[in-house]
């Protein structure tokens, strides 16, 4: 297992989010009772979320934190180090991609942002900005570019439902229907699936911003939103996985965050070998079981006790139902049973939105 570097946090991001979490309590928010809370209900209970996922909804995305990148060399830097194409990236179009080692193995998972300022924002998983800076860092030596922690700076927050698209629009003033970034009004809005959207808000405009969503959008609590994003099929890289996976076991080449004509990167050989030459042994699914799911980076067992998988995201899906995004063999992922923790578990395989590509792979076409 990698060994993960420990979280700081500057006096002034302790106190920022205290205020925040102060604000997002008087709203109706019960959170988790430790060192880095997370909101886990504004009331709703996991009984209510297949109902919840019709409406449009507002949440707090604590667990995220971000990165600024400035400076002329900045998509040289990012460019040699990413799996995404950074010639692609604009002010109107987000990128996802990844950061890895030179065997190929995820240091994080990122969403891209060019803001309007010309600085480049990257979003990951706060328990990871630290190891993502000092991994960059290694290389922007040599560039002339700038690197920065700005999860003091920026609340980000998340919209899902019906008319998460047109609440985008109505904060930005912007209504151009291919753009997958929206920008306007200082804030930027990312779409990260079919009706998902990341909002990048400055912390001092944050409350202002939540109260006037939350007059169209049900709050809700960070359990729900990482059902959405298992529906969707979009796992993440979390401090207990970090070095891991490589790309393609998160499924990331059918999720357009791997490009494969960009050239190299670090890790580039690893991830492209593995692309054109290799057989992908462990991929991510989506399971259904009806007990708690395993936190991230627990292991996964065959009945016989054979060591097959590792968790990448858990969530509540109902009551006394939950979803796992979990990397597995074949063999896992055709099981009925499969041991988790101390406990043997019915597991049923759940379709995912990208399958398709799975099997056009497989056929060739």
């Amino acid at each position: 297992m990698p060994i993960v570097n420990p979280v700081f946090f500057s006096k002034q991001y302790r106190i920022t989010m205290a205020n925040w979490f102060s604000f997002l309590e008087a709203q109706g928010a019960t959170l988790t009772a430790s060192n880095t809370p997370e909101v886990t209900s504004f009331g709703e209970a996991p009984a209510q979320y297949p109902q919840l996922i019709s409406q449009t909804l507002l949440f707090s995305l604590d667990d995220r934190g971000s990165i600024s990148c400035s400076g002329q060399d900045t998509d040289k830097l990012l460019q040699g180090q990413l799996t995404c194409d950074i010639r692609q990236l604009s002010e109107s179009r987000s990128l996802k991609g990844a950061l890895c080692t030179v065997q190929g193995r995820m240091v994080s998972d990122l969403q891209l942002c060019r803001l309007s300022s010309g600085d480049t924002l990257l979003v990951t998983h706060r328990g990871l900005v630290i190891r993502t800076l000092e991994t960059l860092k290694k290389f922007a030596v040599f560039y002339k570019t700038s690197l920065a922690d700005r999860s003091d700076d920026y609340q980000l927050l998340g919209l899902a439902g019906p008319e998460a698209k047109t609440l985008a629009q109505q904060l930005t003033g912007q209504t151009a229907s291919d753009d997958n970034c929206l920008q306007g009004d200082g804030l930027a809005l990312l779409q990260l699936g079919p009706q998902r959207w990341l909002a990048i808000v400055p912390a001092d405009r944050a409350q202002a911003v939540w109260q006037q969503l939350s007059a169209e959008a049900k709050p809700a609590g960070l359990p729900l939103w990482r059902w959405l994003a298992i529906c969707d099929g979009d796992g993440e890289v979390h401090p207990e996985t970090t070095e891991t996976f490589i790309p393609q076991m998160l499924n990331l080449q059918h999720t357009d965050a791997i490009n494969f004509k960009k050239g190299c990167y670090t890790g580039q050989e690893i991830v492209a070998r593995m692309q054109y030459l290799g057989k992908l042994k462990r991929r991510m699914y989506r399971l259904a079981l009806n007990s708690p799911a395993p936190l991230p980076g627990s292991p996964i067992h065959l009945a016989n006790g054979r060591e097959c998988g590792t968790a990448v995201l858990s969530a509540p899906a109902g009551q006394e139902q939950w979803q796992l995004l979990a990397v597995l063999t074949e063999e896992a992922a055709a099981a009925d049973v499969l041991r988790l923790g101390d406990d043997e578990l019915a597991v049923q395989t759940l379709s995912l939105p990208y399958d398709a590509a799975f099997n056009n792979q497989q056929t060739g076409s």
